[in-house]
């Protein structure tokens, strides 16, 4: 889980207070179902092989 957390963090998801914490909680879920809307992906909030594909194939934002 922690994976999946820091990828998401680094495109700029926000995972709350806890960060990168290793557990799959409400503020993780909703992190999920962010980039699975906005690549039209099913938004279940459900870690499956084409929400994995796109956190780590995705390249983050660029700082200004």
């Amino acid at each position: 889980m922690a994976e999946a957390q820091c990828l998401l963090q680094r495109l700029g998801y926000g995972l709350g207070a806890a960060g990168v914490d290793g557990w799959y909680g409400t503020n993780t879920e909703h992190a999920v179902t962010s980039p699975q809307t906005s690549e039209l992906l099913e938004p279940d909030g459900t870690l499956r092989a084409k929400t994995w594909h796109k956190l780590r194939t995705t390249v983050p934002p660029a700082k200004r």
